[in-house]
C-alpha cells in the first residue's frame, strides 16, 4: 500500500469514528430532549460508554461493564480470563488485554441467583494491527482476495445453565465479525462461552465477554 493510500485509509477510519460518535450523541439528545451541548454537559460518560460498548476505540478511556457482568463469578479452564472484563478490548502499550484459550476452552459467568439475560456481547481478535488490512482505498484485479484474520474465532457456542440443565443459546460456525451480539431473552444460573475454532490461529483470542 502506498503512503497516500495508507493516509486515505486512516482518514476514512477517523471519519467513520466521528460519524458514529455524532450519531450516538444525536440519539441521546433526541431521547432526552436536550441540545448537543446538553449531551456534553450531562451525558458525556454515557456517550463514551455507549460508543465503547459498540466497540468504538476511545484512547485513555475504559469501558464500564454493567453490574450483572461485574458481580458474576468468572471462571475458565485457561489463565488470564479476568482480562475479558477489564474494559480494554485491544492490545494497548504492550498489554494484550485478552484471553487466550484452547479450541474447546470456555469462559463462564455464574450468578448468585438466576438472572434474566437479554444478550451476550463478545469481542474477538480481528488482528487490527496486521499489515494486510482488507480496508484499502485502491485495489487491482490481480490482488489477492481479502481474507478473515487468522486470529478471529470462527466457531463458538453460547451455553446457558438453568436448574442444572444446559441449553445451547447459539452455535456459530462461520463467524467473521469482531463484535458479536447474541440475543438471549432467557433466565440462567450461568452463561458459558465455548471457543471451538479459529480461521487459522492455534489459540482462540477473546477481548471481551459481557452479559446484559
Amino acid at each position: 500500500m502506498t503512503h497516500a493510500a495508507l493516509s486515505a485509509t486512516r482518514v476514512m477510519a477517523t471519519c467513520a469514528t466521528i460519524g458514529q460518535a455524532v450519531g450516538t450523541a444525536a440519539y441521546i439528545a433526541v431521547r432526552e430532549g436536550i441540545s448537543p451541548h446538553g449531551v456534553y454537559e450531562n451525558h458525556l460518560c454515557e456517550l463514551k460508554n455507549t460508543l465503547m460498548r459498540d466497540d468504538c476505540y476511545l484512547p485513555f478511556n475504559t469501558y464500564q461493564f454493567g453490574c450483572l457482568t461485574k458481580n458474576a463469578k468468572l471462571s475458565s479452564d485457561c489463565p488470564g480470563f479476568e482480562n475479558i472484563r477489564n474494559g480494554k478490548s485491544r492490545p494497548i502499550d504492550g498489554e494484550d488485554n485478552g484471553w487466550l484459550g484452547n479450541k474447546g476452552s470456555y469462559l463462564e459467568y455464574k450468578f448468585d441467583s438466576p438472572a434474566y439475560i437479554t444478550e451476550v456481547r463478545i469481542i474477538f481478535d480481528s488482528d487490527l494491527n496486521r499489515k494486510d488490512r482488507p480496508m484499502v482505498s485502491n485495489k487491482y484485479l490481480d490482488d489477492m482476495p481479502a481474507a478473515v484474520a487468522e486470529s478471529m474465532v470462527k466457531a463458538f457456542d453460547v451455553i446457558a445453565v438453568n436448574e442444572g440443565a444446559e441449553s445451547v443459546v447459539a452455535s456459530i460456525n462461520n463467524n467473521y465479525q469482531r463484535l458479536v451480539i447474541v440475543p438471549c431473552g432467557i433466565t440462567a444460573e450461568s452463561i458459558k462461552l465455548v471457543t471451538k475454532e479459529t480461521w487459522g490461529a492455534p489459540k482462540c483470542h477473546v477481548f471481551s465477554f459481557e452479559v446484559i
